[in-house]
């Protein structure tokens, strides 16, 4: 077996709680032989060298993210090109919608998944705990739903975060001091669903149009977006209809109702295609509902990380919560891009990244050594085990008052 594909584990009724990871499964199982790869489900970003899910592990190289697979996929076996049919027009419109997709799609599902605060205690953060194992499940649920909500401020729909809105409420700080007629109004779901306010449900109501409407146009009639077979744009828009229609159904499940109701063809493309492609998804932890689709997957039990690397990702889900520690543990753009200059543009960018990851995982490991030797020569030194160099201990000066502080006893 040559190909592992490293994904978000199932949840939610699907192989994987990722949009992006169920595209790629989608991918693969269209263009691989069902023995030629394998399903793992990792779902911790840590365990490979590119610190991304999706992953691709063929032998020792490893390839992350939705197009960089397929780029090396194709650059494989132009076979595995799902797009290798497609006219110039055609190639150009898979690109342009991919992009749409994956620009406009993401924050609207972790508006949907992560920043409602319903959604999330009731639906996501129980399938995180399905996946997750300790220290994992300390910091990775709450690591996705803070870039979550960075990911979809910019859509004004923040009210969706009822825990936000009641902390500023029952603030008793500066906030507290400001009179009511001068503070600005928190929308809470209700409101945004249109219950007290119509401006709340008509901005979310764009936001879903925005991505759905042109979808549905260009899917029109046929069977699929693009072209008259499948191509990679197919996928990659399966993975984000999918996580539309969760399983067990969300508390505030406008997000499906408006693909069902509002774009009716869309919805049940995406329906049919799921059962075809991604199935009713794979037991975790607690749940054993599995569907004969997702049976069909090549699935692959992932191996139990060492100890050497469970302990790595504790202190580095540490320093990425210290604000100083952070500028110099985690790897930015910038340090990303400092790679070799020589080989192709793809080799270059996944060198980057193993270096950045490495110098992370280095600074993390230098950091817990020092402080751990400081801290035993501090409690050494201070129990009188330890000497230090120049460092002697000085008597007490005592006073002497003569022979009246004899009779005083002083």
């Amino acid at each position: 077996m040559r190909f592992e594909l490293h994904v978000w584990g199932p949840g939610f009724g699907l192989p994987s709680i990722d949009p992006t990871c169920l595209g790629a499964i989608a991918y693969l199982r269209t263009c691989l032989p069902r023995d030629s790869w394998a399903l793992v489900a990792t779902s911790d970003s840590s365990l490979n060298p590119l610190n991304e899910l999706p992953a691709l592990k063929d032998d020792s190289t490893w390839v992350a993210g939705f197009a960089n697979i397929i780029a090396h996929l194709r650059a494989e076996n132009n076979v595995w090109d799902l797009d290798r049919d497609l006219t110039p027009s055609q190639a150009a419109d898979c690109a342009a919608y991919s992009s749409f997709i994956q620009s406009r799609g993401r924050p609207l599902l972790d508006l949907h998944l992560y920043v409602s605060t319903e959604n999330w205690t009731e639906c996501t953060r129980p399938a995180l705990a399905d996946l997750l194992s300790w220290p994992s499940s300390w910091s990775i649920p709450h690591c996705l739903r803070e870039k979550a909500r960075k990911s979809s401020e910019h859509l004004g729909l923040s009210g969706l975060d009822v825990d936000t809105a009641q902390d500023e409420a029952s603030d008793g700080g500066v906030g507290a001091q400001i009179p009511q007629s001068l503070k600005k109004s928190r929308q809470t779901v209700q409101a945004l669903l249109g219950h007290d306010t119509k401006r709340s449900r008509f901005r979310l109501d764009a936001v879903i149009t925005d991505l759905l409407a042109p979808l549905e146009e260009s899917l029109g009639d046929k069977e699929w977006l693009v072209a008259n077979k499948m191509a990679s744009v197919d996928c990659l828009c399966l993975g984000y209809l999918a996580l539309m229609r969760v399983r067990p159904r969300a508390p505030q499940p406008w997000l499906e109702e408006a693909l069902d109701r509002r774009f009716p063809r869309l919805g049940e493309w995406a329906r049919r295609r799921q059962q075809e492609f991604l199935g009713s998804g794979r037991s975790g932890k607690r749940k054993s509902t599995v569907g004969n689709e997702a049976q069909a997957l090549p699935w692959q039990e992932a191996q139990r990380p060492e100890w050497t690397t469970i302990v790595n990702n504790i202190v580095v889900s540490v320093t990425e919560a210290t604000p100083i520690l952070r500028t110099w543990i985690v790897p930015t753009e910038a340090r990303s891009n400092r790679a070799q200059q020589g080989g192709a543009e793809k080799v270059r960018k996944q060198v980057a990244v193993q270096q950045a990851r490495q110098h992370q995982l280095w600074y993390s490991q230098v950091l817990t050594s020092s402080v751990t030797a400081l801290t035993v020569s501090i409690v050494l030194a201070y129990n009188g085990y330890l000497r230090l160099p120049g460092f002697r201990s000085q008597p007490r000066s005592t006073r002497s008052f003569g022979e009246a502080g004899s009779i005083l006893g002083i």
